[in-house]
Formats: structure tokens, sequence, C-alpha cells
């Protein structure tokens, strides 16, 4: 998912996330920003237990203002598969 204001950590991603989609996940990968180790950089990985959670996913997200941080940035999902994500992570 892009978008997602800097300032957010994995906790406090997890805690929102978890609102409407908890137990729907096995985990969220929140990287830090290279330049700044406080902040993360704009994005993050989800994985879901199944296919038809990231539908409800995406309907409860996608074009989404997020609460905290008063920030404007809408959110917008993208595919991913292992390989992006292993490669991202490394």
């Amino acid at each position: 998912m892009k978008n997602l204001p800097i300032k957010y950590n994995k906790k406090e991603l997890e805690e929102e996330i978890n609102k409407t989609h908890k137990n729907k996940y096995t985990r969220i990968d929140l990287t830090r920003a290279k330049d700044d180790a406080t902040k993360n950089p704009g994005y993050f990985f989800i994985d879901f237990k199944h296919p038809l959670y990231v539908v409800d996913f995406h309907a409860a997200y996608q074009g989404r203002v997020w609460e905290k941080y008063k920030s404007k940035k809408q959110t917008h999902i993208c595919y991913g598969n292992k390989d992006s994500h292993s490669k991202r992570s490394s």
C-alpha cells in the first residue's frame, strides 16, 4: 500500500488496520526510511490469510485518508508478490 504518512510506526499501523481487519492477515511489513530511521518510507506490505480478505481491505482502504497525523494523502493499494516484497526488504 502506498501513501502511508511517514510518521506511522508499525504498532500504530497495526492498531488502525486491526479496527477492521484483525486476524485477517499474517503480517505487516513496514520498513524504515533509508534517510531517517524514525520514519517509514511511505508504503508497507500486508500478507492476508485468504485472498478474499484483499477484496474487503481494498473496499475499506483504497482512497482512504489516514486518521492519524492529519495527513491528506489518499491510500493507493498496489498488487505485490513475495518476490517483489523480498527484493524491497533486503
